[in-house]
């Protein structure tokens, strides 16, 4: 899967990379919420900026923000930050991403550089 991962601290780093599918968007995201690292982290920051080609669509977002909200029943507080390029491919998928966040628990915010993501995901 082409997703890179850094356990912090306080969070989890995933940087995703190349043709990604819904597929593997849910494989790591099911494989991370299962880790016994993850009830301790405060958020994630998922780097979507190197990505070429993304099969996703509404259904497809709406689905991992399911799976995001039964593990966010019992998470509590909770922030999710994408980064993504200012390209239309990547700001479609992580606003259709981000509506669908708003009816969870979990906060999410969309980001164009690493630094702001991170800078917002680390703040109490």
């Amino acid at each position: 899967m082409p997703c890179e991962k850094v356990w912090e601290t306080q969070g989890l780093y995933r940087k995703f990379s190349g043709d990604i599918s819904l597929a593997e968007i849910l494989e790591s995201n099911l494989e991370d919420q299962s880790d016994y690292r993850f009830p301790d982290i405060d958020y994630v920051i998922d780097d979507m900026s190197e990505i070429t080609s993304l099969s996703l669509d509404g259904q497809d977002t709406e689905a991992i923000a399911k799976i995001n909200n039964i593990f966010a029943a019992t998470k509590g507080r909770f922030k999710i930050a994408i980064c993504i390029q200012d390209n239309p491919m990547q700001t479609a998928i992580a606003h259709g991403f981000h509506e669908q966040m708003e009816s969870t628990r979990f906060e999410c915010a969309i980001f164009h550089n690493l630094t702001d993501a991170r800078v917002w995901a680390e703040a109490s």
